[in-house]
């Protein structure tokens, strides 16, 4: 029974992780799908100088979002995600600091840029936070493509 406890709680492990992954593949897949979308819908605005403005609003968040979750990341997240996973932090600590990121995108857009968001998604913050938690996906997608020491055979 001692032998079989390990086995069973890395397999519920693996498979609670392959399920997560599969999730946020989702995530990112649809909100990649609702940014073409908000393209295509920005493209029929009747204002030529309103639609350039949404598709560069649109990158620039894609920009910021990027260079924030990848500066977080490298100084601060890393570093918090293995306090909360030995115990000495927890969850809502994580989950702040993803508030403050997008809180500190939404500062730097520029205010003919949060307008043009606002005709052309509708809710900047809801907009802002799923670009922000797809590029925490994309980010953590390539750093899995490293191979763990785990799977490394050694005899």
């Amino acid at each position: 029974m001692e032998t079989i406890m390990p086995v069973l709680s890395d397999s519920a492990l693996t498979i609670a992780a392959a399920l997560l992954s599969l999730l946020c593949a989702f995530a990112v897949n649809s909100i990649r799908a609702l940014t073409a979308k908000l393209r295509a819908e920005s493209s029929k605005l009747e204002a030529e100088e309103l639609r350039e403005l949404a598709d560069e609003a649109i990158g620039r968040v894609d920009d910021m979002a990027a260079k924030a979750v990848k500066t977080t990341e490298q100084t601060v997240a890393a570093a918090l995600r293995e306090q909360v996973k030995a115990g000495y932090a927890n969850q809502e600590e994580l989950l702040a600091l993803g508030r403050s990121v997008c809180a500190e995108i939404k500062a730097n857009l520029h205010d003919d840029f949060l307008e043009a968001l606002r005709l052309t998604v509708g809710d900047v913050e809801a907009y802002i936070k799923n670009t922000v938690e797809a590029k925490v996906y994309e980010l953590k997608q390539r750093s899995a493509l490293l191979l763990p020491a785990e799977f490394i055979e050694t005899e």
